[in-house]
């Protein structure tokens, strides 16, 4: 299975080349679905995109999202990406957070916003 990382900002650009060259501190890996990771950090944030007045689309696949990932920091990533599409959104944008399986067998988590 290929996993694939993609970012667009500066930071998330120095995080991934950090991941790359080992700098970051796994603690653990296992294959986990995805899905009830991404959900948890969508619930914590929830009175924040509440509060901007933002419409969420969060549509995961049906099927497992199972990839070898890090239960501790994958939701650290999500929050993360989630809480910059929140903070750069304008008020009463909408996001979307899709996850899904390709017909490759690849694992993808997009987050999209209006920011």
């Amino acid at each position: 299975m290929t996993e694939v990382v993609q970012a667009t900002t500066p930071a998330e650009l120095d995080a991934v080349r950090a991941l790359m060259r080992g700098f970051v501190a796994w603690h653990r890996q296992v294959h986990a679905d995805l899905r009830p990771l991404v959900r948890d950090v969508v619930k914590e944030l929830a009175p924040l995109i509440t509060e901007r007045g933002l419409l969420l689309d969060l549509d995961l696949s049906d099927a497992p999202l199972v990839a070898k990932a890090d239960p501790l920091r994958f939701p650290q990533v999500v929050r993360n990406v989630l809480a910059n599409a929140i903070r750069f959104s304008p008020f009463k944008g909408r996001l979307e957070v899709h996850g899904e399986v390709t017909p490759a067998g690849e694992i993808h988590v997009r987050f999209t916003d209006e920011g």
